[in-house]
């Protein structure tokens, strides 16, 4: 049941990533991205992904704390509308935005946000491992979604 996923996975305080490979506030970033700009439903300031829906995520969207970021903000997340059968499983992974250089001396995976990508004005990259979760759910999304279209870079 998605629900009662969502309640476990939201229950256990979130960390801030691994020591080597901390986590880092990416707020003051995404707000310089002012093209992308939008108010969310709660009514804060926000910043638009690049989902399919282009939905307004706040600015503190992956930063600083690992959680599962996409639960509460990518709309193919939408536990109200979920089943058990269609429901992404990378919805439930805790990520967070980490500093590449600091990561690439761990054995933490790397990538560059699909949603921000190089020509977006942001520098923003990702970890799962830093949060102890897996990236295999989330790569197998964009290998099936995408036909060459999304280029992930990964530093170990």
């Amino acid at each position: 049941d998605p629900q009662s996923k969502y309640q476990t996975m939201t229950s256990p305080p979130s960390s801030t990533g691994g020591t080597s490979c901390p986590c880092l506030n990416k707020t003051a970033e995404l707000a310089s991205l002012t093209e992308r700009a939008c108010t969310t439903p709660s009514g804060e300031p926000g910043i638009i992904l690049t989902l399919d829906n282009g939905a307004c995520a706040p600015l503190h969207y992956g930063s600083s704390v690992c959680q599962p970021h996409d639960l509460v903000y990518d709309p193919n997340c939408d536990v109200s509308l979920a089943t058990n059968s269609n429901f992404p499983h990378y919805c439930f992974q805790s990520w967070c935005y980490v500093d590449v250089a600091s990561c690439a001396k761990t054995t933490n995976a790397v990538y560059r946000s699909s949603f921000f990508p190089a020509n977006s004005g942001a520098e923003l990259f990702y970890s799962y491992d830093t949060c102890n979760s897996t990236t295999e759910d989330w790569l197998s999304v964009l290998e099936r979604d995408s036909v060459g279209a999304v280029e992930i870079k990964a530093n170990v």
